[in-house]
């Protein structure tokens, strides 16, 4: 038994399959999701201090979600 390194062919996706997947997270990205539009409300309603703790919340709860998940 030796060490086995992997063909490069085994390592990459296809090309078309790389693209597909770029243009899917680049259309994802751009599309504004519900965090966007509470932020936005509440600036508008509020002003900005509000749209800061808006951002601060969500920030927060980000936060907090990635060490639940580490």
């Amino acid at each position: 038994m030796g060490f086995f390194l992997p063909k490069k062919s085994e390592i990459m996706p296809p090309l078309n399959d790389l693209l597909l997947f770029t243009a899917a997270a680049f259309i994802m990205n751009l599309s504004p999701g519900p965090a966007n539009f509470y932020v936005m409300t509440r600036t508008l309603a509020q002003g900005t201090s509000a749209g800061f703790s808006a951002i601060a919340g969500l920030a927060l709860g980000s936060l907090l979600h990635v060490v639940a998940t580490v």
